[in-house]
């Protein structure tokens, strides 16, 4: 028995597919690269599939709701 019923299609950061073992991963959970996403994941939502997306950027490790981030862009420093 699946835990969610329907497969989700996430957007990640562009950055993490530099690693070999993860891109595998990314691919096999069919997570979309950041960047040329926002095509793909339109023709997904237009076909009727599920698109997951992390406004915030990543895991807010205490619990609290972070900042919305705009675009996939990393923040500037």
């Amino acid at each position: 028995m699946d835990v969610i019923p329907y497969k989700i299609c996430y957007i990640a950061m562009r950055d993490i597919y530099k690693f070999g073992w993860l891109r595998w991963l990314l691919h096999l959970t069919r997570t979309l690269p950041s960047g040329s996403a926002s095509i793909k994941a339109i023709n997904l939502l237009e076909n009727n599939r599920n698109v997951g997306i992390f406004p915030e950027g990543g895991i807010s490790r205490d619990g609290r709701l972070k900042e919305f981030r705009r675009g996939g862009r990393a923040p500037s420093s």
